[in-house]
Parts: C-alpha cells; sequence; structure tokens
C-alpha cells in the first residue's frame, strides 16, 4: 500500500509503501500511464487505463492500477450512479501517483474528442499532459517473454493477459491495449537518470 509519495526535481517518484510485514519501504519509480478510449467490445463500449510504475533499480515495469471505464465523467440519471468515469481515476495520477503523463495511440480524431472531454471536466485537475506513442501488440509478447513488467495475480489485466496468450494474440482487449501502449511509451520515452 502506498503511504506517500515524493516527486523528485529528476521527474521521479519515491513512494513510500507500506508491505505486509509492516514495515515500510522507500523506492524511485519513473511513472507513467496509458489510456485506451472506449471502443466496441464483446461486453459493449469499454475503454481501460493503466498506471506504470519503472522500477528503475529492477528496470522492469509494476503495473500499480488499472481500471475499466466507459466515460469521462460519472453518468448519473435519476439521482443514481450509473457509470463511474475516469475523472477520478485522472486525479489519482496526480494525487498519489505524481504524474499527469498519459500515453494514447490509436486514431487521432477519437483522442481529440476524449481529450476535449477531459478538457472540460471540472472534477479533473491538474489536467493530464497526453503524449501520443506508436502501438506495437507483439511488444506485449515480447515483453511476457523477457519478463520485462509485473502484474499482480488475480487482476483483470493478469487474467485477460493469460486469454491473450492463450489465444495467442488474436483478440486484445481494451487492457491489454493499454499495456501495449504502456510499453511503447516505455519503449519510446525511456527513463534515463538526470545527472547534475
Amino acid at each position: 500500500m502506498i503511504k506517500q509519495s515524493v516527486l523528485r526535481e529528476n521527474g521521479t517518484v519515491t513512494l513510500l509503501i507500506e508491505q505486509s510485514s509492516g514495515q515500510t519501504v522507500a523506492r524511485d519509480y519513473w511513472i507513467r500511464a496509458a489510456v485506451v478510449w472506449p471502443m466496441h467490445t464483446r461486453d459493449g463500449m469499454t475503454g481501460g487505463l493503466l498506471v506504470g510504475l519503472w522500477d528503475i533499480q529492477k528496470e522492469r515495469l509494476l503495473i500499480d492500477y488499472e481500471r475499466k471505464f466507459v466515460a469521462v465523467d460519472h453518468v448519473i440519471s435519476g439521482g443514481k450512479l450509473i457509470h463511474r468515469g475516469i475523472s477520478d481515476d485522472m486525479q489519482l495520477l496526480w494525487s498519489r501517483y505524481r504524474t499527469r503523463r498519459v500515453y494514447y495511440s490509436g486514431d487521432e480524431s477519437e483522442h481529440d474528442r476524449y481529450r476535449i472531454m477531459v478538457a472540460r471536466s471540472k472534477q479533473i485537475d491538474p489536467k493530464p499532459s497526453f503524449v501520443r506513442v506508436t502501438l506495437d501488440i507483439d511488444a506485449v509478447k515480447r515483453w511476457t517473454e523477457m519478463d520485462r513488467f509485473k502484474i499482480q495475480k488475480g487482476t483483470m489485466l493478469y487474467n485477460e493477459l493469460g486469454q491473450y496468450v492463450a489465444n495467442e494474440g488474436t483478440e486484445a482487449t481494451p487492457l491489454i491495449l493499454a499495456l501495449a501502449t504502456l510499453i511503447a511509451g516505455a519503449e519510446e520515452y525511456p527513463y534515463r537518470a538526470v545527472t547534475s
């Protein structure tokens, strides 16, 4: 569990993490997020958001947060919450992870439509900074084989990745596409140590 996050001048974030033993450990990470805007899936319109922590010491990507969504702001009807939007998650990027950088890929006009919704949302402050990357879905397989990322067992992404590998990569869900986008961001904009 993350107890505290501290943004460093070099852009890294020191996270104070409480382990199951009760001990608190401080580690430095290069933190980024990836978004795939809602798309047609067999479950309806669904998007995916992931937060990845690049472990500077181990040079490995840890997937710390995942979320499926259908809208930017919450969808409320008759005073009842119908769908939870990602506005709270976008706030979490800054409040918990001290990052505003979000990678995206795909259709530019579709991204612009959602980017405008994010810009107009009164629930999101500070606004994220979107960075376009070139999607390479095969990178998921390469990084899996090289053991370059870690996903917590039992999560939606862990289960979907198992199905994706079993189906030989024939059906990429929004979370799998978000993982590929996060990997693309790590490859195109890798962590580089800043020296003074």
